[in-house]
């Protein structure tokens, strides 16, 4: 009886033995759960909540795309980093898949070379103004273009602070006046610059398979803020002119027939815009979508100025752990008071010069209303 008992027992632990090894083959060999196309529609339809307001509902329309562009959001989900699972991929990374969505349908919309990774081609150079906003990181694999009057001089001195190329003690406000006499664009090792004596294919490689970030602003927010910066008070940051701006103004005055020591009115300034082909344009007066190439590169994540601190620390974690802004929260929300000033100076704004505006914006503003679709009322407002 006793070992009829023990043979039971050993035939029981023998057959939970046996199941524990089965049940593990299942999970070891368990396929990861399958990021489709119709896995993310499914996800990204989920409606915004109190608790994640960035979760924005995609239209059907991003969904009414060619086989091209379907493909590429199939490619999307595939080519984020970190992991193939949606759950397990960083905030950033998250939002940045229904973003990716928007600008896939944006840039086939309109034409464009599409999501499709061809840079370089016979019209580009890896030295091109383009290039040259493009930071790179080969231990993060992280890429950040950087956009002028976009926080660019904040993230480009954290960068730079991160890798002990500019001195921390450097008063924040003498940072930028540092990175032009220094010649750091260099040392940043962006695309178009770099000392890492990187080959054409090395180059295409890095903008290819490093995670890609970038930040944007509002563009009536980002032209008021280059009138004001390049054009009514051209100074560099040790207060001395700058002569191309000089030029520059003067030549607006001619263009708009002023004559004389004038100041360039808001107006003027825009006046003269209008009237410019804008891949002829000075960067800090460039189109966001022209600066950063968004229909080629591919970007993972897009912030936006309004939440500026957040998404830059989040963009400077994937960097480097830890990392975050050099310049604090509150000197970024004093020297950002653009915003407020932008009714007043709209309003002034006639109304057949609004319209031509509105007409030569026309591709910027629907580029950044399809990723920040809260501040379409702000532009009907600020041109109306």
């Amino acid at each position: 009886m006793v070992l009829r008992t023990r043979k039971l027992v050993f035939f029981l632990l023998v057959m939970a033995f046996l199941y524990m090894l089965w049940s593990f083959k299942v999970v070891l060999y368990e396929e990861p759960t399958s990021v489709q196309p119709s896995n993310l529609k499914r996800i990204l339809h989920t409606p915004a909540t109190a608790d994640s307001p960035d979760s924005i509902a995609v239209s059907e329309e991003a969904y009414s795309l060619t086989t091209e562009a379907s493909s590429a959001v199939s490619r999307h989900t595939h080519d984020t980093p970190h992991s193939s699972s949606i759950s397990e991929l960083p905030e950033i990374f998250r939002r940045g898949l229904w973003q990716r969505v928007q600008v896939a349908a944006f840039c086939q919309r309109h034409g464009f070379s599409g999501l499709n990774h061809t840079l370089p081609d016979a019209n580009y150079s890896f030295r091109s103004e383009v290039f040259r906003h493009m930071i790179y990181d080969n231990k993060s694999q992280s890429l950040f273009c950087f956009m002028p009057k976009v926080g660019c001089t904040n993230m480009r001195s954290t960068l730079l602070l991160s890798h002990n190329l500019i001195p921390a003690f450097l008063p924040r406000m003498n940072r930028k006046k540092y990175l032009v006499e220094k010649k750091l664009e260099r040392a940043m090792k962006t695309i178009a610059f770099t000392n890492d004596r990187l080959t054409d294919e090395e180059r295409l490689r890095i903008i290819r398979t490093y995670k890609r970030f970038t930040i944007l602003r509002h563009p009536l927010e980002r032209l008021l803020s280059a009138y004001i910066d390049k054009i009514r008070d051209p100074k560099t940051s040790d207060g001395s002119p700058l002569s191309y701006f000089d030029r520059l103004k003067d030549a607006i005055l001619s263009a708009t027939g002023v004559h004389g020591n004038a100041n360039v009115s808001f107006n003027a300034f825009l006046q003269w815009l209008v009237s410019q082909d804008y891949t002829a344009l000075n960067e800090h007066f460039m189109p966001q979508y022209y600066n950063c190439e968004p229909c080629r590169m591919d970007y993972h994540f897009y912030g936006n100025f309004e939440n500026f601190s957040e998404d830059a620390n989040s963009i400077l974690e994937e960097f480097k752990p830890g990392l975050r802004l050099a310049i604090s929260d509150s000197y970024h929300k004093q020297t950002s008071t653009t915003s407020l000033l932008m009714s007043s100076y709209y309003a002034g704004v006639p109304p057949w010069l609004k319209k031509a505006l509105h007409e030569n914006l026309s591709l910027e503003l629907e580029f950044y209303h399809c990723l920040f679709p809260q501040h379409e009322h702000l532009t009907k407002e600020l041109l109306s």
